[in-house]
């Protein structure tokens, strides 16, 4: 009598709907525990765990409304993080120090999936950022000091507390 529809359809949507529906809430909530916990070491357990779904069904989840997997989409959210601080990075930051701190342990790895996803390398990121921010980095440091030239000679009075 108050209802808007006497059709039962519409107050009980058909089931596969509501899994429909599931599959793509659990893939958000699960994105967004990600986001929450991205410098944390995570692993699958602990996402299932927060979202309280099995490992198969979370990797259903993602597959169908992210195009990914879980990790995958882990890997690619620290990568745009550490891009982001690479380009808004300040004087004496090093891409070691973004690559740890975003998780990354191997650097190797790391240079290699920054540059297929971003085109550059993290280094060339950092540089392109200084020249925009206006600094050029770090001072640069020598691997040994410059020759002595004499024994009254100024510079190497200088030289010599290497």
């Amino acid at each position: 009598m108050g209802c808007a529809s006497s059709n039962a359809a519409d107050l009980f949507p058909p089931p596969r709907r509501l899994a429909a529906s599931r599959g793509q809430w659990l893939a958000r909530e699960a994105e967004a525990w990600l986001r929450e916990n991205l410098t944390e070491p995570l692993t699958i357990t602990d996402l299932c765990q927060a979202v309280q779904a099995s490992e198969r069904t979370l990797h259903a989840a993602f597959r169908k409304y992210l195009g990914t997997t879980p990790k995958a989409h882990l890997k690619t959210l620290r990568l745009d993080a550490a891009r982001r601080d690479l380009n808004h990075a300040e004087a004496g930051t090093r891409v070691t120090d973004v690559a740890l701190f975003w998780g990354f342990l191997h650097f190797g790895w790391f240079s290699h999936d920054y540059r297929r996803s971003f085109g550059e390398t993290p280094s060339d990121t950092l540089r392109r950022a200084r020249r925009t921010l206006g600094y050029a980095g770090p001072p640069l440091v020598l691997l040994r000091p410059p020759a002595a030239r004499g024994p009254g000679d100024e510079e190497s009075k200088q030289s010599a507390s290497w």
